[in-house]
């Protein structure tokens, strides 16, 4: 009985060479010969048939990993799998296996497992959207205006003022919404391919996350909790 599995995983990653060369190893021993295809930032597409090549790749900065797919197949075609990573927010992990129930069963178990430790400790962080954050507070705020004023007092000038000063305002919450979004994406990023110098470029910023970022936060929350009991 032939079975099938294609679905996605969005949580954020951190790739490192280990897991790859897990998942590499576990199609080697079902299917022989995977194949890794990384896309670049520089816009080109490179295919690695075996793992001594693919290692070997730097990962520079104006080369960096953007896309990385494993994927393998039997000789006959009964049987196929593919894990394809990206940075995409939309399509972050992959995942396609076709074969037997037992194959397929067996490689999804094995991938899922590797996979899960690919998870970083800021995922969930990833998924905030200052969109949704800084527009609730804002709706809330609006809604609270005393709008009892009669239409007829409200003169040409005042709303040529409101109108003005609202469409600034917006401007300038949309303005904040886009720079806080853009931070929040360079330093909890959902897909990072520690792989090469991108692993160095990884742990610099985990020192930043957790120097910086995080070490600000416990800051301003013992401030808090001191001044509420004081």
């Amino acid at each position: 009985m032939s079975a099938s599995v294609s679905t996605e995983r969005k949580d954020a990653f951190v790739l490192k060479h280990e897991q790859v060369k897990r998942i590499w190893k576990v199609f080697n021993l079902e299917f022989g010969s995977p194949t890794i295809i990384i896309r670049c930032s520089d816009e080109i597409s490179r295919e690695y048939e075996n793992w001594k090549s693919f290692s070997s790749y730097e990962n520079s900065p104006n080369k960096s990993i953007k896309r990385l797919i494993i994927k393998a197949r039997s000789k006959d075609y009964s049987k196929r799998a593919k894990v394809e990573f990206s940075d995409e927010k939309y399509r972050i992990v992959d995942i396609d296996i076709d074969g037997s129930e037992t194959v397929v069963t067996n490689l999804y178990d094995d991938i899922s497992d590797i996979l899960d430790g690919t998870k970083p400790w800021y995922s969930r962080l990833t998924k905030i959207d200052f969109f949704y954050v800084i527009g609730f507070v804002f709706w809330a705020g609006f809604t609270c205006f005393d709008t009892d004023e009669s239409p007829e007092k409200v003169t040409t000038t005042k709303q040529a003022i409101a109108a003005t000063t609202i469409a600034g305002l917006l401007f300038a919450v949309l303005a904040v919404i886009w720079g806080l979004n853009k931070l929040r994406h360079r330093i909890f990023p959902i897909a990072y391919f520690a792989i090469g110098q991108g692993l160095q470029r990884y742990e610099l910023d985990e020192k930043i996350r957790w120097g910086v970022i995080v070490a600000f936060v416990i800051s301003i929350s013992s401030s808090t909790v001191f001044a509420l009991f004081q």
